[in-house]
């Protein structure tokens, strides 16, 4: 990754732990830039003390439609529903039961490599 553009995923967790631990009731989305940090984060909220009290879901856009469904139904009695997702749900969709929403600030755009004249993501 280039300078500034990693994710720090620690601490992403630390603030939805924090919310679940005093925010009160309500889902949590968090944006991030790509399915990397989704698969990254997810890993590291299950693997946290609070996992048994969570409710993770990814959401990326290469997902397929029936597993982007199940988000927005209610999460089991007793469990926070915790997203993570691309800037997708931001600009696609409504989730009516996020109350938090934790934003990295990141996110990937397409960019041309002068040199070689190929495309990429950038984040």
């Amino acid at each position: 990754a280039q300078p500034g553009e990693s994710v720090d995923l620690e601490l992403l967790c630390r603030v939805v732990l924090h919310i679940h631990a005093t925010g009160g009731e309500g889902a949590v989305l968090c944006f991030v830039p790509g399915w990397f940090e989704i698969a990254e984060g997810f890993k590291l909220l299950s693997a946290s003390p609070s996992a048994r009290e969570l409710e993770l879901f990814p959401l990326h856009s290469r997902m397929p439609t029936a597993e982007q469904q199940s988000i927005f139904g209610p999460p089991p009695r007793g469990k926070r529903k915790v997203i993570l997702s691309t800037i997708l749900a931001e600009t696609s969709i409504t989730i009516e039961d996020v109350v938090f929403v934790v934003d990295t600030g990141r996110t990937k755009t397409t960019f041309v490599n002068e040199a070689s004249l190929v495309s990429a993501l950038r984040t």
